[in-house]
């Protein structure tokens, strides 16, 4: 194995000219990473150091991940293993807020060229849920492309595929059946060699058995359709990335409850540039795009140019973030308030010891 084939291009961007010290990460358990490099497969450790230095779970190891190898050793398992020295800066990466009430950010996969948006044709398909998916490949720098999912199991395909031409003018659209194999070459062609992709949908919308059909080759455990709301069931527990037969990568994800999204302005701005341009025709720099006279985004609206849904969205979408913004920087201010009160602790009885 070469780490080439796994996608590596040396940019001269770092210190690394010995690539038998990098490695990329194809799957994350409990405690420990595994990773491909040069010499073959290692489980990747994370130092008791590492762990007080992470700030953000934006710093902990993803899937895809580039990373340089510290101290070699053999672990109990019999497996050439290492500990983490260094993760390398991504190019690209998939994220969202972590699900629940914490607000750290949680990376789903990293360096990635495309993200395949997969909806069921069957039970899925909901715009809004499309359009977040949406929002976090433009957040991470990652083309997205939607595949229509199970087009084996009903008819009105033309009227969805319309529908996602008139919310998504710009993105390609794929519809495509694991079972049949409609679509399958299609999907093929979006795929290039040394370039990764990951798939991410909601649970039993056919990601794995995708994965499989591009694998020629059962790699992930996949299941029926349940018989009461025709739904697949939920198989895929953790991101793993695989090396198709014609050299591309993919990272298979399970299926995601919430997408809480994450990001910053610059990003809300390529999602909704419209929104924005129009607003800086309004009467009022400050205007709220509601009542107030001489509000552009209001008269867009009224002639058809612009929908309300948009709007909301925008709207929606802003308050999302700054609540985001606002809960993560107390806690990073909380976080460096206790490191450094530890510090402080530390250099008072070192004093103690040896004043």
């Amino acid at each position: 194995m070469n780490i080439r084939q796994l996608g590596w291009v040396h940019d001269g961007g770092h210190e690394y000219e010995n690539t038998n010290q990098i490695a990329r990460i194809t799957s994350i358990h409990r405690g420990v990473c595994c990773a491909l490099g040069n010499k073959g497969e290692y489980n990747v450790y994370l130092s008791g150091k590492f762990h007080q230095q992470v700030a953000t779970g934006v710093e902990v190891p993803a899937v895809g991940d580039w990373i340089v190898l510290g101290d070699g050793f053999v672990d109990q398992q019999n497996k050439a293993s290492c500990v983490l020295k260094e993760i390398l800066p991504r190019k690209s990466m998939i994220s969202r807020m972590a699900a629940g009430k914490r607000t750290q950010e949680q990376v789903i996969a990293a360096n990635v060229d495309a993200l395949f948006i997969v909806c069921s044709l069957n039970q899925d398909f909901k715009i809004s849920r499309i359009h977040r998916y949406v929002f976090m490949a433009s957040s991470g720098k990652i083309k997205p492309i939607i595949v229509l999912s199970k087009c084996d199991l009903v008819k009105e395909v033309d009227e969805v595929v319309k529908i996602l031409h008139e919310h998504f003018p710009l993105i390609d659209v794929v519809v495509c059946s694991s079972f049949s194999g409609h679509g399958m070459g299609e999907l093929r062609a979006h795929i290039e060699p040394l370039k990764t992709y990951a798939f991410v949908g909601s649970s039993g919308v056919g990601k794995s058995s995708i994965v499989n059909t591009l694998m020629e080759d059962e790699v992930q455990l996949v299941q029926g359709i349940r018989g009461k709301d025709d739904r697949g069931k939920h198989t895929t527990t953790s991101r793993q990335l695989f090396l198709l037969p014609g050299g591309a990568m993919v990272i298979d994800t399970p299926g995601l409850r919430e997408i809480q999204i994450t990001g910053d302005e610059d990003a809300l701005s390529e999602m909704s540039g419209e929104i924005e341009e129009i607003a800086q025709q309004c009467r009022f720099s400050n205007c709220g795009h509601t009542q107030e006279p001489g509000c552009m985004v209001q008269t867009a609206i009224a002639e058809g140019s612009l929908s309300a849904e948009d709007l909301e969205r925008y709207r929606k979408y802003q308050k999302e973030l700054a609540f985001v913004r606002e809960k993560t920087d107390k806690r990073l201010h909380a976080q460096s308030k206790k490191k450094w009160k530890k510090l402080n602790l530390d250099m008072r009885k070192r004093k103690k010891e040896f004043g």
